[in-house]
């Protein structure tokens, strides 16, 4: 019995999760589609072009990010060794 407990229980809470993402799901499904469509107007080549810019953007970022900590690195490390 207390399996069955468990099992139930296990059951609802799984749907009371999923509930939420259904029901929007639902409400929104003809805002979807027309996303859907606008995406397919669109083509494959420029959501590819999209990706491949944010990449291209978020990896100089990153880079750019590394390549100031280095300075700021070695600009304490000299001020450390002056003021010994």
């Amino acid at each position: 019995m207390k399996k069955v407990k468990i099992i139930v229980g296990a059951i609802l809470r799984g749907a009371l999760l999923v509930a939420p993402g259904v029901a929007f799901g639902w409400w929104a499904w003809n805002k979807a589609m027309a996303l859907i469509a606008i995406l397919a107007a669109v083509g494959v080549e420029t959501l590819f072009l999209f990706v491949f810019s944010f990449i291209t953007v978020a990896v100089q970022a990153r880079r750019n990010l590394r390549r100031k900590k280095a300075e700021e690195a070695e600009a304490e490390e000299g001020n450390d060794t002056a003021a010994q």
